[in-house]
């Protein structure tokens, strides 16, 4: 290898000259072992300092010394020139390739003339090829010869040339386009020449230095001076500045062109005999077969190395200096870079290498599939790229991707490290991407009933040992595929390589070879009811037993020597003629038809036929049961009966017998089959389906709908029956997916829910349709199909696609399978209706527009106020994910990539704002996993938990946060503030990107699949989390004590099938399965309006729901209607906590807590938000938060304060030493005292001691503190120290507790001396008594008042025998029976402790004088005391032994036990003291013998004993019992002894049981009975009381008891006024009186007479005549007095009939004239009130009542009686003239309507 300097000279003129360096031996054709730097550092050659190194193997090419590459080799020769030379010869060709055939035709004629030979081209047989299957391209061949050889010769030939033309020569034309500014700077404008400046710049740069500046170079060209010739070679240039001299003032330019010019012109790119690029190429072509091993370095050179491979990584331990070169591969990147001196070259397309990116390998990957569609006459790839100027010309290929960037691409593509081969594997290379293009292959195609599997030749002419030579197929040669495919379409499922291993054809397959090549592809699309189509290849029968086994049919032809075939015949089929086998049994099983079958799960079959009898074969035809039946058997269907123990299979066989019946045969239990009848009315069974746990659905034709369960204690009863249809039920069908039932008949479907058939989900009739025939589901259950007699079927779809989407509170949801609706759920306007192209599987809607489409297309729809229109569709480069509006832009989400572009177009004014593709090139290797999108931001989260915030405005990211994991989902709030992410680990979190605040969620649901923010404006800091079960209401606390944070406050259920799409004030809009929206209120927000309707428990939750939501505001007003305390406090607490201090004020004053207003006043003007939050919580009992934020705010003393006040000692001491060392003391002492308050003595004198301040300390806490040391001292056990500072100090109450100390710790003497000194004389007297110490007893007792003290002393002068000493300090100290006692016993005083126990009560004095006088046997004063000591027992027991019980009982009284009262009347009764014997029980409260002896009592004594009865009534009154009234009612009426009492007593026992009707019958009867013997006033008195006591009971005034007391008031009044002389008055009350005289049969006569002669005296001569008239009837007539008889006499003989009429005045109750004496009104019919002065009738404007009585009395009458001295003539009580005023609401006063009806 030669080595050959170029460099300038700059003697006269600027030169270009080489020199020859010498030889070098070249031992690696790679140029790895680099010689040429140990030559250049021979030389002293900086290798750094070398500017352009390149290769030369220009000798290679021909015409070296005369032709081109003389030119080129040529010194002289600059870039510039050589590539104008190209650009022209190449022109050449293309315009010959256009334009040079027909005169290559005519040339070619010419030397065929010259050389004898025919002109004209042989015409070859033309080949039709077979196409194999769908997917292959159509290929016809061209008839024409000269335009096939046109095609196929001359472009191809000319195209080489041109290729090669281009390739040979590209390294020149990117050399060109780097240096290319030092030539035709002047030609450039002025972002153009800055642009290639910096570039330039950037080329001759190197480790963070460049040799030239961009900016300085740029200038230096724009005021170089003029030039000589804007048509210059680099040369030129250099010269004109070395000739002006001018090189210090164009330094940059100076040191470009030196460089430009040293260029070398060179065909380098050209060879490719030992190049890297032959290498790869021969190894991606290689034999896998052969022994090559990845591994080897020598012989391989992957892709990566000429992608990165630099000096450095080739020779690490070389000393020489790194490489700055100027590539003549790549302009700015040291990659791909060729050394200097390798006498191998790279190919050009990889000297243009550059990373691919996701977007451009789609382009590829496009450009893959359209060479194969748009196929061209040549073959040669190229002809893509450059094509005649005819209809045939692509130029879509040239858009969109260079041609050599193609070829490079496919030159390199890769999909595995080859350094990891997987052996065993022939396809491991492409095995990744093979498998992934098959998943998506079977992804987005569903394929129809009828699929096939044949084998398939892709034309591959490289070396790999598993290509085929197959002479039937089009190519021949290739790789052989075994293909799945859909018949109706072509569309390709699946595919298997043949690669002649065990890798994807297993061969022990027993179904052998051919079967597992139709199992493999057809393994996801089994049990789908497909037919399978194959060629003889594959068919075989246990192959087909096994696809029946798999629910899938096979057709196809067969080999006749196949296996296991039955015998064919050897007669040929003719076309579209096709035989069928199948195994027919040996043994008949029916002897007729068979009308119907059924195969089981478990291979059973069950045949039914005409003959009547159901027969259960095995698969092997073998009978298993035979069973006859009543009819003829159809419908003959497999299930599970449903019993008490799970069955494993199939265990019933059911069928209809006759259209009548149901028959269930148990093959369990084949004796006792079981047939079921239903109603007559039903009609005919015409089909029955089972269900769930053994129920079956029957229809019936008469339109009826049955459920029967065939467990057996259900059996025989009907579940479910309705009438489903009026005329005609034709079919049933369930879907068992959508939990439904379905009926059609007549013509109507009618739909059920299985889980309550009792609702009718849904009802469709078909108007257009006389009658329905059949019914369907499908499997899914998504559509329903039924077929009517007139061969119409209709589909109808049961559940939609749930998709839906929302922008603030609009929805757009998908309400048919091509129907989007769009409808604003809050304002409520006419939704409006988007008709699709297609089925969507993404939704995006924004204020303004509408984004739908499937896979990797877009639709774009603008919505108006009431309609939408199509705006555009657009595709993308990857398969959507999601899209996102808003008003102005999308973002869509496509394979980790976000597009982001405008809504409506290209405006053309800013191209860099109309689109953008995220992540940036710079960022290849982020995947995208989840966007939002709002008015002002595009946000996007990534796989390594990268968070970003794109301004839209400013067009750039600015700002962006790191989480810990990577984010999968983000929901942002709809202005951007704040936005919810969830992470790989499913942990959910609140973010906010103005301050990077991170909040975890609590209680996150752990398959959270989307979040909704409320878009109400009063609840923004309200979202919403949901699984699919739960919707999760949480709320964000913004202002609270606890800091920025998120809580959950309720959740709730999802109805099923149903997805959330916004929420609203608390409502959150659902979108349905059946394409509708539908509200949910949230259990959070579940509240009435109006919450008077609410209870008071309902409230309180409505309060909760409020406060937790922070709506105080409506928490106010419930609080408000509730008025409780609780309620109030639970709403100034929330308050607190968020910081409401107005609100806080408002309530708490309310409930008149003032101290809390205060607190909270003193806190309004705080600015320090933490200190706030500590008062507040501290205000609300949460310490350890309030010192936490008390200690981060500007005043931490104060957590110092509210330790102290909350007597948390240790934290105080602690928070002390580091805020306040001065209050250590005194937190100390108030530490001690509570410590010796508890108990801990050691720890009180320890912090009392450290209290104690020497110098400068307060007196008062010293003497606190030396007060503790003395107490806490004593019990510690320092006794002499705790008496000495007791001592000391002049505490008197320190004394005391000193003292105390000491007497629990029996330190008497010390104790009592420190009770003395501290003049506690009775503590210090009661220890000197327990010391025996009497002197100072003695001397200290005068001091003391307190009976204790006296009473022991009492006890010592008694126990030294002074006892009228003892018996007075007894009594001193109140110790009666101590005093008692000595009287007794010791004093010998009786008297005495009489009068004492008669003073005191003393029960044991009482013993003891009892026991005394029973000694003295004084009985009668022992019964006495010991009654009084509640001694019954002695005492009963005394009386009764000395005959004293009659004592006993008077003594005992009322204070007695009812057992002592039943031992009394025991006694009675056996001495037959009836009465005693009943008044004792009677106190013992047994009633019944009470009552019992008390009548007997009554009995005995002969005569009414009224003392007996009354104490019966009494006893009945208090026994409250039917049965003992009724004893004594029948005693009263004589039914037991035959003597009726009076009914005084009956009237008395009505009382006494509060029985008033029944007591006023009975004084009513009494009255007559009194008014009847004349008593008159009696009878009066009687009814009047009882009168007064129904009024009392407010119970009803009986008639008869009103005019009775009318009739005797009335008689008492006559008799007043006759007294008083008003005549008239009397006379009236008189004619009232003799109307009813039959009433007064004991003085009719005389009341008659007075009758006639006061009517006689007041003038009223008709009716004195009338009631003389009636004297003298013969039976009265000699009744009468004789000095009245005569006078009666003449006025009957001569009658004077005339009288005046009697005056009237008005009714009270409607004014109309009544006469005086009338009480009763003829116009208004009411009975009116009479007056008690003068009986007649009251008058409205003056009335007035009785203060005692209450009845009513004209005023100014009972006021003449009052003034005459008269009593109330109705009560007889005493009336004074002050108390009687005029009554003005006379009907409530006189009517008492309480007391009335």
């Amino acid at each position: 290898m030669s080595v050959i300097l170029r460099s300038v000279t700059l003697e006269d003129t600027p030169e270009v000259k080489e020199h020859f360096i010498g030889f070098l031996e070249a031992t690696e054709t790679t140029g790895q072992g680099r010689p040429h730097l140990e030559k250049l550092k021979n030389l002293n050659i900086m290798f750094a300092d070398c500017r352009g190194q390149s290769y030369d193997n220009g000798s290679n090419m021909k015409g070296k010394n005369k032709g081109v590459q003389a030119q080129f080799l040529s010194t002289t020769m600059q870039l510039d020139v050589a590539m104008s030379l190209l650009k022209n010869t190449k022109a050449s060709l293309v315009s010959y390739r256009e334009n040079g055939f027909v005169s290559a035709q005519a040339s070619a004629k010419d030397m065929c003339e010259e050389m004898n030979v025919e002109a004209v081209l042989k015409e070859k047989r033309l080949r039709t090829t077979k196409r194999h299957v769908g997917y292959e391209s159509p290929h016809e061949p061209i008839s024409d010869t000269l335009r096939r050889f046109e095609g196929s010769f001359f472009n191809m030939v000319v195209d080489s040339a041109i290729t090669s033309l281009n390739e040979r020569f590209q390294s020149l034309g990117e050399v060109r386009d780097e240096f290319g500014v030092n030539f035709h700077f002047k030609e450039l404008s002025t972002d153009s020449l800055t642009t290639q400046c910096e570039e330039l710049s950037d080329t001759l740069s190197y480790g963070g230095e460049s040799d030239i500046d961009g900016k300085e170079l740029d200038f230096g060209m724009r005021n170089l001076p003029d030039v000589p010739s804007d048509n210059m070679t680099a040369l030129e240039p250099l010269k004109y500045i070395h000739e002006k001299q001018i090189k210090e003032l164009y330094p940059n330019m100076w040191t470009a062109l030196r460089i430009a010019v040293t260029l070398p012109v060179t065909a380098a790119s050209t060879e490719r005999s030992s190049s890297k690029l032959k290498l790869i190429k021969t190894y991606l072509r290689g034999d896998e077969g052969s022994d090559y091993q990845p591994g080897d370095q020598e012989d391989s050179i992957e892709l990566d190395d000429v992608v990165s491979t630099s000096d450095e990584e080739e020779d690490t331990g070389s000393e020489a200096q790194p490489d700055r070169r100027i590539p003549a591969t790549c302009s700015r990147s040291r990659q791909g870079t060729m050394d200097a001196f390798d006498c191998s070259g790279p190919s050009p397309h990889v000297c243009r290498w550059s990373d691919v990116g996701v977007s451009e390998l789609f382009v590829f990957f496009c450009i893959t599939d359209a060479d194969g569609t748009c196929e061209k006459t040549c073959t040669v790839l190229q002809e893509y790229w450059i094509s005649p100027g005819d209809i045939t010309t692509t130029p879509l290929f040239e858009k969109f991707m260079s041609r050599d960037r193609f070829v490079s691409i496919l030159h390199y593509l890769h999909f595995i490290d080859n350094n990891i081969p997987v052996a065993g594997d022939r396809l491991w290379k492409i095995k990744e991407v093979f498998t992934l293009l098959k998943e998506r292959f079977m992804k987005f195609f569903r394929p129809f009933q009828n699929v096939v599997v044949d084998e398939s030749l892709a034309l591959f002419r490289g070396h790999v040992v598993f290509r085929q030579y197959i002479p039937s197929k089009r190519h021949r040669f290739g790789i052989k595929f075994f293909v799945l495919c859909d018949c109706d379409t072509g569309y390709v499922l699946d595919l298997v390589v043949y690669t002649a291993s065990d890798v994807d054809i297993p061969k022990d397959d027993p179904h052998g070879c051919s079967g597992a090549v139709v199992k493999k592809p057809m393994d996801r699309y089994f049990r789908g009811n497909h037919v399978l189509y194959t060629d003889n290849y594959y068919t075989s029968p246990a192959l087909a037993k096994f696809l029946v086994e798999h629910d899938t049919c096979s057709c196809g032809t067969v080999r006749r020597n196949r296996k296991h075939w039955s015998v064919l015949t050897d007669e040929s089929l003719s076309d579209n003629e096709c035989k069928f086998f199948r195994r027919i049994p040996v043994v008949g099983k029916h002897s007729r038809k068979i009308q119907s079958g059924s195969w089981s799960s478990g291979n059973l079959l069950a045949l039914g036929g005409e003959d009547k009898i159901l027969t259960i074969s095995s698969s092997e035809g073998d009978t298993l049961r035979t069973t006859p039946l009543r009819g003829e058997p159809s419908d003959i269907q497999f299930s599970e009966m449903k019993q008490d123990e799970r069955a494993m299979a199939e265990n019933t066989v059911s069928l209809i017998v006759a259209k009548k019946t149901l028959f269930l045969y148990n093959l369990n239990d084949p004796e006792n089959p079981i047939e079921l009848a239903f109603q007559n009315r039903y009609g005919n069974i015409v089909a029955y389906k089972w269900f769930g746990d053994g129920y079956i659905l029957l229809g019936f034709s008469g339109g009826f709908f049955v459920v029967i369960s065939t467990h057996l204690k259900e059996i025989g009863q009907e579940l479910f029956q309705a009438k489903n249809h009026r005329d005609v039920l034709n079919d049933i069908a369930i879907s068992t997916t959508l939990s439904k039932a379905a009926s059609c008949g007549d013509n109507v479907i009618k739909i059920h829910e299985l889980s309550d058939l009792k609702e009718t989900f849904a009802v469709i009739t078909l108007d257009d349709e006389r009658g329905l025939e059949w019914l369907e589901w499908s499997d899914d259950g998504q559509l329903l199909a039924v077929a009517t007699p007139s061969g119409n079927i209709h589909v109808y779809l049961t559940k939609l696609p749930v998709l839906g989407g929302a922008h603030g509170s609009r929805v757009a949801y998908l309400t048919s399978l091509l129907e989007v609706t769009i409808a604003n759920i809050v304002e409520k306007e006419q939704p409006v209706t988007v008709s699709v192209d297609v089925e969507p599987n993404f939704l995006g809607v924004g204020p303004y527009h509408l984004m739908v489409g499937m896979n990797n297309r877009a639709w774009i729809y603008t919505l108006g106020e009431d309609s939408a229109a199509l705006l555009r569709d657009r595709e993308y480069l990857g398969t959507i994910t999601s899209v996102r509006v808003n008003s102005d832009y999308a973002s869509v989400l496509y394979e980790g990539k976000i597009q982001f572009h405008l809504l409506e177009g290209e405006t053309g004014e800013d191209e860099e704002r109309e689109s953008r593709l995220f992540p940036s090139a710079d960022q290849a290797d982020m995947h995208i996993t989840d966007h939002a999108l709002t008015a002002d931001f595009l946000i996007y989260s990534t796989d390594t938990g990268g968070l970003y915030f794109f301004f839209i405005e400013d067009w750039q990211t600015v700002s962006d946060y790191r989480h810990t994991t990577s984010v999968s989902n983000i929901y942002a709030e709809p202005s951007g503030r704040r936005l919810v992410l969830v992470d790989s680990k499913g942990e959910g979190y609140m973010y906010n990107p103005v301050n990077d605040d991170i909040l975890e969620i609590p209680e996150f649901p752990g398959s959270c699949r989307g979040c909704l923010w409320e878009n109400s404006p009063s609840d923004r800091h309200v979202l919403v989390l949901f699984d699919e079960k739960q919707l999760y209401t949480y709320i964000f606390h913004q202002e609270h004590i606890k800091g920025h944070h998120v809580e959950l406050i309720g959740t709730t259920k999802i109805p099923p099938s149903q997805v959330p799409l916004l929420l609203y004030n608390g409502e959150v809009t659902l979108q349905t399965a059946s394409g509708r929206t539908a509200p949910l209120v949230l259990s959070s927000h579940e509240m009435e309006a109006n919450i008077h309707d609410y209870s008071h428990e309902q409230l309180r939750k409505a309060l909760k729901k409020n406060i937790a939501l922070r709506r105080f505001k409506d928490a106010s007003a419930i609080c408000q209607v509730l008025n409780n305390k609780q309620d109030w406090e639970v709403l100034g607490k929330a308050c607190l906590w968020c910081l409401n201090l107005e609100l806080g004020m408002r309530v708490y004053r309310q409930l008149g807590d003032v101290g809390m207003v205060w607190s909270l006043q003193n806190l309004v003007d705080l600015e320090d938000p933490l200190l706030l939050g500590g008062h507040l919580a501290m205000y609300l009992g949460d310490f350890n938060l309030a010192q936490d934020l008390y200690l981060r705010s500007s005043v931490p003393v104060a957590a110092l304060e509210m330790r102290r006040d909350l007597l948390h000692w240790d934290q105080a001491l602690h928070l002390a030493k580091k805020l306040a060392p001065d209050q250590i003391p005194y937190i100390s002492r108030e530490y001690a005292q509570q410590l010796e308050f508890t108990g801990d003595y050691p720890g009180a004198l320890t912090h009392y001691e450290r209290g104690v301040v020497n110098t400068g300390g307060s007196e008062e806490h010293n003497a606190a503190c030396k007060a503790g040391i003395a107490r806490t001292a004593l019990r510690c056990g320092d006794i002499r120290r705790g008496v000495n500072i007791a001592a000391e100090m002049n505490n008197r109450m320190l004394k005391r507790e000193c003292a105390e100390i000491l007497e629990n710790k029996k330190q008497y003497a010390e104790a009592a001396v420190l009770y003395e000194s501290g003049n506690f004389h009775e503590k210090a007297a009661s220890l000197y008594i327990r010391l025996k110490n009497w002197t100072k007893v003695g001397q200290l007792l005068v001091n003391i008042n307190s009976p204790k003290m006296h009473l022991q002393y009492a006890k010592a002068k008694e126990s030294d025998g002074q006892y009228h000493e003892a018996a007075t300090y007894y009594e001193s100290a109140r110790d009666y029976e101590s005093v008692i006692r000595l009287l007794l016993h010791n004093l010998n005083s009786p008297e005495e402790a009489v009068r004492i126990v008669r003073e005191t009560k003393s029960v044991e004095g009482a013993k003891m004088v009892a026991r005394f006088f029973q000694k003295l046997n004084d009985y009668n004063s022992a019964i006495q005391f010991l009654v009084l000591s509640k001694c019954t027992d002695e005492a009963f027991q005394l009386a009764r032994t000395h005959g004293k019980m009659e004592l006993y009982a008077d003594i005992l009284g009322s204070d007695a036990t009812p057992e002592d009262y039943k031992s009394v009347a025991l006694h009675f009764e056996n001495e037959r003291n009836h009465f005693l014997s009943g008044k004792f029980y009677y106190l013992a409260g047994i009633f019944p013998k009470a009552v019992k002896h008390l009548i007997r009592s009554a009995q005995s004594s002969g005569t009414e004993d009224s003392e007996s009865i009354q104490l019966a009534i009494d006893v009945v009154a208090g026994a409250n019992d039917d049965g003992l009234t009724q004893q004594l009612i029948d005693f009263l009426m004589g039914e037991l002894d035959g003597i009726p009492k009076d009914a005084k007593y009956l009237f008395r026992l009505y009382m006494a049981k509060s029985q008033y009707r029944e007591a006023a019958k009975t004084a009513i009867i009494i009255a007559r009975e009194e008014q009847n013997s004349g008593n008159y006033r009696h009878a009066h008195d009687m009814l009047l009381g009882m009168y007064g006591e129904l009024q009392r009971q407010k119970i009803r005034i009986p008639a008869d008891m009103s005019s009775a007391l009318l009739l005797l008031h009335s008689y008492t009044l006559a008799r007043l006024h006759v007294r008083r002389g008003d005549h008239l008055k009397a006379a009236r009350m008189l004619i009232r009186v003799a109307n009813n005289i039959s009433k007064f049969p004991a003085h009719m006569i005389p009341i008659l007479t007075s009758t006639v002669i006061e009517c006689q005296r007041s003038g009223l001569k008709n009716s004195s005549f009338n009631f003389a008239a009636m004297l003298m009837r013969p039976e009265t007539r000699n009744q009468i007095d004789e000095k009245y008889k005569k006078k009666i006499e003449a006025i009957v003989r001569k009658p004077q009939k005339t009288e005046e009429e009697e005056p009237g005045s008005p009714c009270p109750f409607c004014s109309s004239p009544v006469e005086e004496t009338t009480l009763e009104c003829g116009q208004c019919q009411n009975t009116l009130p009479y007056c008690i002065a003068t009986g007649r009738h009251i008058l409205p404007d003056d009335i007035t009542v009785c203060p005692s009585c209450k009845f009513p009395a004209i005023r100014t009458e009972l006021m003449k009686l009052v003034e005459d001295g008269e009593d109330c003539p109705m009560c007889s009580s005493a009336l004074e003239v002050d108390k009687i005023s005029v009554t003005t609401n006379w009907k409530s006063t006189v009517l008492n309507p309480d007391a009335q009806d």
